[in-house]
């Protein structure tokens, strides 16, 4: 794997961004609500040129964290996010992420791995 571009690390958590994908770590005990989902998308639109229109999303779960699922609906409306993979340690963590998938329209898969949701990403992009 190619190192990213850019490392953001805050209260919220950690972005990797690389090429056609961004990798998150969400910090422990987070509430990743609207507030959070609008730091996501600032730091998207600040790194990511208008030019790309293709931009994989990948949520490392490594700590425990709550979503507020019902505004997947504002994640639907930005066009840039094409696709979302999840990764998850835990058989809680799996099934919050698939009960989050009902909310979500785009391409989105849940994983045990990272790379597999990395490999997942790319191909699907390129569809």
């Amino acid at each position: 794997m190619t190192p990213p571009f850019k490392i953001i690390e805050d209260k919220i958590g950690k972005l990797r961004l690389y090429e056609n994908y961004i990798i998150t770590e969400i910090n422990e005990d987070v509430v990743f609500d609207i507030e959070e989902l609008n730091w996501l998308k600032m730091n998207i639109d600040t790194y990511y040129p208008k030019s790309i229109e293709n931009i994989g999303y990948i949520s490392n779960r490594i700590n425990n964290y709550n979503i507020v699922p019902t505004n997947y609906y504002l994640s639907n409306l930005y066009n840039k996010v094409k696709t979302i993979a999840m990764v998850c340690y835990s058989d809680t963590s799996v099934q919050a992420a698939l009960y989050e998938k009902s909310f979500q329209e785009k391409p989105f898969q849940v994983f045990r791995n990272l790379n597999d949701a990395i490999d997942w990403t790319l191909v699907n992009l390129k569809k």
